[in-house]
């Protein structure tokens, strides 16, 4: 069944002003959080690497 919704559409006022604080501030969050995993991931790759000439090392030791 078809029903009529009255005042669906959204009515753009002149001067009317988007609150994007809260975006902005969600996008700075996720900003700051995507950093901290690259760097994160930067130290886990270059641990790898370290843990891996290691293995290198000591199996010539042997």
């Amino acid at each position: 069944p078809s029903h009529s919704i009255q005042g669906t559409q959204p009515t753009d006022t002149p001067g009317d002003k988007v609150d994007d604080s809260l975006f902005q501030s969600a996008n700075e969050i996720f900003q700051k959080e995507l950093a901290r995993l690259k760097n994160q991931e930067h130290r886990v790759n270059s641990d790898a690497e370290s843990l891996a000439l290691g293995t290198a090392y000591n199996a010539e030791d042997l």
